[in-house]
């Protein structure tokens, strides 16, 4: 295993059940993996349903830029006969890694600093 590796995984921890110090960390299978590998990416969760993932830096060798602005959204609730995979999401203006991200206002989401080339602009999506 390359100690700088990007990974694609999900991993989930249940600190709802009665014996949290006994709770293990699962690797969630294939359909919940990433599009892309990233790190320095943020994580935010919108409305209980939406886990969105954004921006980050891809791995060396990757046929995209090094630092991204892709968006991926995964519907933690999907409906009767959908199946739970990610979709890309709409991309953030700027490509930025290593940078905060919060909710606003029920389902909006705020982007800010980070790092591209060290402009520092705020995003709303």
């Amino acid at each position: 295993l390359d100690p700088c590796e990007s990974l694609d995984s999900i991993e989930c921890l249940d600190v709802g059940s009665s014996n949290i110090g006994g709770s293990a960390w699962t690797t969630l299978p294939c359909p919940f993996k990433l599009h892309f590998p990233r790190v320095g990416h943020a994580v935010v969760l919108v409305a209980d349903r939406f886990l969105v993932v954004m921006g980050g830096w891809a791995p060396l060798g990757s046929s995209t830029s090094p630092t991204l602005c892709t968006v991926e959204i995964l519907d933690l609730n999907p409906s009767s006969g959908q199946t739970t995979v990610w979709h890309h999401g709409p991309s953030m203006n700027r490509n930025r890694d290593l940078f905060g991200a919060t909710i606003v206002q029920a389902n909006k989401i705020v982007v800010g600093g980070g790092y591209d080339e060290g402009r520092d602009e705020l995003e709303i999506h």
